[in-house]
């Protein structure tokens, strides 16, 4: 979804992740782009995991490389449940939501490692639009 939305271009350039012959042929050339922009990189075991579903923060990290907004490695959290977001992804967190595109699940809780439903992943990805039009 993310590619369609940003419009990558397809790429010929061969998967390296140790589990890339389980990733649907229709869509290597789109995983190929987004590792190639920086949007991805996989797990730290070098697997891409394609039939495991994606977090919340999985999705707004993505977005946030997607759209090149500066990260700051020094960046904190107030949502109530901070503390259960990956060190690595709070810069990331703290981008979008400075940018607006992220604001949490009510109770000020973010929920970063719930699985993102469709209709939260279109909602972003129509956030970011909107963002990249202004």
């Amino acid at each position: 979804m993310l590619a369609r939305a940003f419009e990558l271009p397809a790429s010929s350039k061969a998967l390296t992740f140790k589990d890339a012959s389980k990733i649907p042929a229709w869509a290597q050339s789109f995983i190929a782009q987004a590792v190639e922009q920086g949007i991805i990189s996989g797990y730290t075991d070098e697997t891409f995991r394609a039939s495991g579903k994606v977090s919340r923060v999985e999705m707004t990290v993505m977005l946030v490389r997607a759209l090149g907004l500066p990260v700051e490695s020094n960046a904190t959290l107030t949502f109530a449940d901070a503390n259960k977001v990956p060190a690595w992804a709070v810069p990331y967190i703290a981008a979008a939501y400075d940018a607006g595109l992220v604001k949490g699940t009510g109770k000020n809780m973010f929920n970063p490692l719930v699985e993102a439903t469709r209709a939260e992943v279109v909602t972003l990805l129509m956030s970011a639009s909107e963002f990249q039009a202004e």
